[in-house]
């Protein structure tokens, strides 16, 4: 498979918090390739002074060119929430949620396959 092939992406996101107190979160996108393909996700600490977590349209087209350079059709891409546990705490202690995305590139080929 070769960049031009791809159509979609599937992303399983999971994003584990820092803080005891809250829960995993997880959901499941399908992104179309032609477009932007980064995403944010709320931060599941409730307290967090950043509320979002993202990965960057650039991140994931690079590391899809990593995958598909190397003979792969997916890639895991991670990523730590940069706010503060809450407003109290700010400049002493990170909210650190952890964000772990597996990333399936799809083609045309794939997709009439399975049909």
């Amino acid at each position: 498979m070769e960049l031009k092939d791809i159509l979609c992406i599937e992303v399983d996101i999971t994003v584990e918090p820092h803080s005891v107190f809250s829960k995993v979160y997880k959901e499941k996108r399908t992104l179309d390739f032609s477009g932007n393909i980064g995403f944010s996700v709320r931060c599941p600490n409730g307290t967090c002074t950043k509320k979002f977590i993202s990965v960057t349209d650039e991140e994931m087209r690079s590391e899809a060119v990593k995958a598909l350079s190397g003979g792969e059709t997916s890639f895991v891409i991670s990523a730590f929430c940069a706010g503060w546990e809450d407003w109290e705490r700010s400049g002493a202690y990170h909210c650190d949620s952890h964000l772990t995305a597996v990333v399936r590139l799809l083609s045309l080929q794939k997709t009439d396959a399975g049909a």
